[in-house]
């Protein structure tokens, strides 16, 4: 057993007694969770009829407003340190995805190497999925959160024990010559480094060498590359060629799917990484010539005109920098970063996130007008959009131990209807709750807690005019509690580490982490019993 201190004992019973009436983590225990589960399975039949509407994959009546690049294409916003309101670098994230898809959660431990496997002479590698690449496993590997999404190369998330974040939007590039070795590095690209990283640049150094060795093979994309003190925007073209700029610690980068990178100067090594051929390689193609284009402006030489310029891209990025700068960006020349015009709040990012609004066009007007799903019915994508399977807020501390001062706050899905539940780092040291950890793409059950979420959403989603105030005012109630209990668990939670050890501290923010991600599983199946008995 531990010894713990008067002090810390006290703190500790108080926020026991906190937790004995918000965080009814006893139910899964005495049995009162799965007789919900069980109730709330009778809810199925209701939706039946809703199934494209949980997919997105087979038609339907209600007609898609988006094409498939549209609605398949997440949203990223970074907030450097100097710009947040309390010095922590923040990374949010929509991940955009439809078909049959979904998201299970994981803790891997240090030195493990989840889907490895040894060749006959004794070498552990990676196998791309879809190409013919083999990779070397590291020999030593950090311990990590992994937001999976089974059977998807591009969509997975992570945070490992440095707090070194890595995610992803989808780009295209105009690049129709790869360079690949053996179908090129697609889905172990972000593994590999947040394997082996310590920081963020270091992860970005790692990223770029495997694209120069092995080549990428995908028409394009955007990585979101953060750690406690900077962000790095990672835009890898088809093939051998890359560029990385750091985010400026007093502004913020809104990255919808495409390039954002503008002007270049990679002798700047401080703010740029990328392929030393770049430009020479550009001119070559006669994707550029300095003295017809002027300033070499990397979206627009290496970027698919098409995708740039589209208006589910162009709008999305104007809509995200207009609600943190409060400027209205022309879309023809959206910058790489802006500096917004106060300190940005984790709440306001969340408000972000959950925009179904845009400059061009009364977005919710539209949607309510309609019959049928509210979010597909929006005549501008916008940045919480019907195929969000999760959306996050990760927060990032210097001053903190990483197990305490990184917070993923995460929606399990729709953002503006799902409530942001924070999971501390020191969730490593445990693992997610079992609802959390299991789903099966081919078979809805409310046990898992991806297809109950995902059922909660589609209620709401297809009855959104009558249930969006009522679940308005459930995200207010219950995140403004998480934010109020925020310093009394970190509080407790540094006084464990510095007296017993990151395990022990790490093990109480697990334990907190999985009460919080209980309760709201809880919650949302007692509203869909409700709502399925006509309550």
């Amino acid at each position: 057993m531990y010894l713990l201190s008067k002090k810390l004992l006290l703190s500790l019973i108080i926020l026991m007694l906190v937790f004995s009436v918000s965080l009814p983590v006893a139910l899964v225990q005495a049995g009162v969770l799965k007789s919900q589960v069980q109730t709330s399975t009778h809810s199925l039949a209701v939706l039946s009829a809703s199934q494209d509407n949980m997919y997105g994959n087979s038609g339907s009546s209600n007609t898609y407003k988006y094409l498939n690049e549209e609605f398949d294409s997440c949203t990223t916003i970074v907030v450097g340190k100097k710009a947040s309101a309390d010095g922590s670098v923040l990374v949010a994230h929509n991940e955009d995805d439809s078909g049959k898809v979904v998201i299970r959660l994981h803790v891997v431990r240090r030195n493990e190497h989840p889907g490895a496997y040894r060749l006959t002479n004794g070498t552990l590698v990676y196998k791309e999925p879809h190409t013919m690449l083999t990779i070397p496993v590291p020999e030593s590997s950090y311990a990590y959160i992994w937001s999976e999404m089974p059977g998807m190369d591009f969509s997975d998330s992570y945070i490992n024990e440095y707090g070194v974040v890595i995610m992803s939007d989808w780009a295209a590039s105009r690049e129709d010559k790869p360079s690949l070795v053996n179908g090129g590095i697609r889905y172990y690209l972000r593994r590999l480094a947040i394997e082996q990283a310590r920081t963020a640049r270091e992860a970005v150094e790692i990223m770029g060498a495997l694209i120069e060795k092995y080549g990428y093979g995908h028409p394009g994309r955007v990585y979101i590359v953060a750690d406690p003190n900077e962000a790095w925007i990672v835009q890898v073209v088809y093939g051998k060629h890359w560029l990385a700029q750091r985010v400026p610690d007093d502004a913020v980068v809104v990255v919808p799917n495409k390039y954002v990178s503008r002007q270049v100067n990679l002798s700047d090594t401080e703010n740029f990484l990328g392929s030393k051929d770049l430009i020479e390689y550009a001119i070559e193609r006669g994707w550029y010539d300095p003295e017809r284009d002027g300033v070499f402006d990397f979206t627009k030489v290496y970027g698919r005109p098409d995708v740039i310029s589209a208006s589910w891209n162009v709008y999305r990025q104007q809509m995200g920098l207009y609600l943190l700068t409060g400027k209205i960006y022309p879309i023809h020349d959206l910058p790489f970063a802006a500096k917004p015009d106060h300190k940005i709040t984790i709440e306001e990012l969340m408000s972000v996130m959950r925009s179904v609004s845009t400059l061009v066009t009364e977005q919710t007007k539209y949607g309510n007008a309609i019959k049928g799903s509210f979010h597909r019915n929006l005549p501008v994508r916008p940045i919480s959009v019907w195929t969000t399977q999760e959306s996050f807020v990760i927060q990032l501390r210097s001053w903190l131990p990483p197990i305490i001062g990184v917070v993923y706050w995460r929606a399990p899905g729709i953002p503006d209807i799902n409530v942001y539940i924070p999971i501390y780092l020191g969730m490593i040291y445990s693992d997610f709750p079992e609802p959390y950890k299991y789903a099966d793409p081919d078979h809805i059950d409310m046990k898992s807690a991806y297809w109950a979420f995902r059922v909660f959403t589609n209620f709401v989603d297809l009855d959104y005019p009558n249930k969006i105030d009522m679940i308005k005012s459930y995200q207010n109630r219950t995140e403004s509690e998480f934010f109020k209990l925020q310093p009394y668990v970190e509080e407790t939670a540094l006084k464990i580490y510095n007296e017993l050890g990151p395990e022990a501290a790490g093990k109480y923010l697990a334990d907190y982490s999985s009460g919080v991600l209980m309760r709201v599983y809880t919650e949302i199946l007692e509203m869909v019993r409700s709502w399925q008995s006509g309550r």
